[in-house]
């Protein structure tokens, strides 16, 4: 069976441990994680290019948004104006209950936010309600 290619993008040592944990679990084996959003952004860039066949690139972004370097926020931004990603969906996974936070993800385009720490079940059911292309039966 194939898995998606995830991008989790924290600073937090403990919330990513949880976070790929929870995937796993829920049968998301392929994580890649970047800790910061300018990493992160450099990653998706190296992987959008057409030139790096070394590199899967990855169908869904999970993101953190208070980290240093860029922010999540700035990250989604940037990833929204860029034409070769501004579609990538985007799932925010985050501890602030704060509804600016919320609203300001709900207009940049996120497609879910999680509160932290999410379980297997919160990225089953976020991921399912993406409108991604279906698995290859080789993926």
């Amino acid at each position: 069976m194939g898995s998606r290619t995830i991008l989790l993008v924290d600073d937090n040592p403990n919330d990513i441990f949880l976070a790929v944990r929870a995937l796993r679990k829920a049968d998301f084996k392929n994580v890649i994680v970047r800790n910061h959003g300018k990493e992160a952004l450099e990653f998706l860039h190296s992987t959008s290019d057409g030139n790096n066949d070394s590199k899967a690139a990855p169908e869904i972004l999970i993101v953190d948004i208070n980290m240093p370097i860029m922010n999540g926020m700035e990250l989604i931004r940037a990833l929204r104006a860029d034409p070769l990603l501004g579609q990538l969906p985007v799932i925010v996974l985050s501890s602030s209950f704060n509804p600016k936070d919320q609203n300001t993800c709900k207009e940049l385009g996120v497609h879910t936010y999680l509160i932290k720490p999410p379980s297997p079940n919160d990225f089953k059911s976020a991921i399912a309600e993406l409108d991604l292309p279906p698995l290859s039966k080789e993926a």
